[in-house]
């Protein structure tokens, strides 16, 4: 629940007042829904993901950060859901719940600065943001803990950040609106962010709550954090990380972010059933919007 809205997650042939998928579905799912109550977000940026027009097109609204054509298009960050308090060893369960981040005090920090990357190395972004962490490693030596997949393994976030005044967020693009758990969990975790990432991030969190840098201009980016470090800017900027904190868990996290998208959408009508496909049956898809379009007038 959120203020009056009930959310049931992974049910099929539910009858409901809305409809909002996240990502790609893995199968074909069919709900009773009014068709202009249909929602979808994206949660990877075009370096990872691209979603074709057919797809799109099964949707009334589509919120995203991707450049896509679309009669319904909601442009803004996606409210990942974070990955702070979960244990991802055993099937992402909650180790900490919303009340009990709301509520948690600042804890003592006495390790300086860590980063949660994994060794992917698809696109030039993942490329560059390992040769980044090295360098920086380089230049911080053990005052730098690395974490993540290929490096020191965690079952939950808290391990990587709970213990850190400053931690790097490095996205795996740079692209206006795409935000993810990356820099919500380094804030959740009272951490002040170095962040490479949306460049209008400060649309979404006050503008003192994170410093950014372009690890495509190491050396720069390398002298803003050590110059960061040596001001004690995390000190500096508390109130602000506090805000920021507070605007993740009341207004960024996925279901607040959902409630207004609704309260602005949604309409009033007769429900039918209702199927969407995966992106990749372009055939079912188009058949589907066919035989809709053959439906005589009710």
């Amino acid at each position: 629940m959120w203020e009056d809205f009930e959310f049931v997650v992974d049910r099929t042939n539910e009858d409901v007042d809305a409809w909002v998928v996240l990502e790609n579905p893995l199968s074909d799912v069919s709900a009773r829904c009014h068709p202009r109550n249909t929602f979808f977000v994206s949660w990877e940026p075009p370096e990872i993901r691209s979603y074709n027009r057919l797809f799109l097109s099964q949707f009334q609204w589509v919120q995203t950060c991707h450049s896509v054509s679309h009669p319904g298009l909601v442009v803004s960050q996606q409210s990942q859901p974070w990955h702070l308090g979960v244990d991802a060893e055993h099937g992402f369960v909650p180790v900490m719940n919303y009340d009990s981040l709301s509520t948690m005090q600042r804890p003592e920090k006495t390790a300086l600065m860590s980063v949660v990357i994994s060794n992917k190395a698809i696109t030039p972004a993942h490329r560059q943001r390992l040769l980044f962490v090295k360098m920086l490693k380089d230049r911080l030596g053990d005052r730098l803990h690395v974490y993540g997949r290929g490096h020191q393994t965690i079952s939950d976030k808290w391990e990587a950040i709970g213990n850190y005044r400053y931690h790097l967020v490095l996205e795996n693009a740079s692209r206006p609106n795409y935000i993810t758990e990356k820099l919500s969990d380094a804030l959740l975790g009272f951490c002040f962010p170095f962040y490479y990432g949306a460049p209008n991030a400060s649309e979404y969190f006050p503008v003192g709550s994170f410093e950014p840098i372009d690890i495509f201009q190491p050396e720069n980016a390398i002298d803003i954090i050590l110059r960061g470090i040596d001001s004690d800017l995390d000190r500096h900027r508390q109130g602000d990380v506090d805000t920021a904190r507070t605007s993740v868990l009341e207004q960024w996290n996925l279901f607040p972010m959902l409630v207004r998208l609704l309260r602005e959408k949604m309409v009033c009508g007769p429900k039918r059933k209702l199927t969407i496909y995966p992106k990749k049956h372009r055939f079912k898809i188009g058949a589907s919007k066919l035989t809709r379009a053959m439906r005589p007038a009710a």
